[in-house]
Parts: C-alpha cells; structure tokens; sequence
C-alpha cells in the first residue's frame, strides 16, 4: 500500500532535502529588505567616527578620523546581530550568505535611493566614499566572519565608492577652472 505515487513521493523527497537552502532563502531575503530600509534613510546624518572610538560592538575596529552615516552604523548594527544570532543557532554559514548578499548590494542601493545627491552634492559622495571604506574595513576586521571568499565583493564596494569620489573631484575641479 502507498500513500503517494511515485511522482508526489520524489516531489515530497525533493523538498525535504531542500528545506536548508529553502530557509537560507528566506533569512536572506529578509536580510536584504531590512538593510534595504536602513539604506533609505538620509546620508547626511552623520556620526564622527575617530581612531579611538569603537562603534562596533563586535570588531574593535579602528578607522581614521571621519565621518560616515549614522544608516551606515545602523547596518553595522544589524549585521552584527545576525551574526550573534548565527553564532547561538550554529548556521554561520546562512549568515555569510546574507552579509555577502547585503554588501554586495550596498552600493546599487544607495545610488538608486541617493543618485541625485551623490552626483550634485560634494559631500554626500565624501560620506559614500567614506561608508564604502567603513563596510569594507569593518567586514575584513571582524573576527567572527571568515570573508576568505569575499574579497572580491570588499574589493568591488571600496572601488564603487573612490569612483564616485574620483568622479566628484574631477567635476570640481572642472567647475573651479572655469571660474578661474
């Protein structure tokens, strides 16, 4: 006597057996539209950032007298919950996942969000640049990720953020030659 034919059974085995990949899915998606929200928020609300503060609750990162956005620290925040979270449930790796997937989506993010203020506004492209650099130097110092498999993501968010600083720059000094 079988419950189910042979194909319903293999359809049922099939889902099962991708239940794991199934719920990464998910997390990361969940992930993704609530740094997606955090992202939305203004640049220009700045927080200074100097050698001797640590912001991070995780990773005693230092980083040169800046400033970056308080959204910026906000998405630390975040991250570095679901990491505490992975820790406790054991599945490090869905987290990776989500925080690859978050950062490499950083940059897209904010300029559909902020193009406007990123290409007309000097010193929100220096609070960008500044952003990029923080994520990248916070994910490459934390000691609980192993980012082994993500430099070229890093790599990619820091290089989004001197193109647009590079880019600004080069419009300055455009616009100040004129008026010479």
């Amino acid at each position: 006597f079988h419950l189910f034919e042979n194909d319903e059974h293999e359809m049922i085995e099939g889902i099962c057996t991708r239940i794991d990949e199934h719920f990464n899915q998910q997390f990361t998606k969940n992930v993704q539209a609530l740094a997606t929200e955090l992202l939305k928020h203004d640049l220009h609300n700045m927080i200074l950032i100097s050698d001797d503060s640590t912001l991070s609750t995780t990773t005693p990162l230092t980083f040169p007298k800046s400033q970056i956005s308080k959204s910026t620290l906000e998405l630390i925040k975040l991250l570095e919950k679901i990491i505490e979270q992975g820790k406790e449930s054991g599945n490090m790796s869905e987290v990776h996942d989500a925080i690859k997937c978050v950062l490499e989506s950083y940059t897209f993010s904010i300029q559909l969000h902020h193009s406007q203020l990123l290409t007309k506004i000097p010193q929100q492209t220096a609070l960008f640049y500044n952003n990029c650099s923080y994520l990248s130097n916070w994910a490459l110092t934390n000691q609980d990720l192993d980012f082994t498999n993500m430099g070229e993501v890093l790599h990619e968010l820091k290089q989004q953020g001197e193109e647009f600083f590079e880019c600004q720059v080069a419009k300055q000094k455009i616009q100040l030659l004129d008026i010479l």
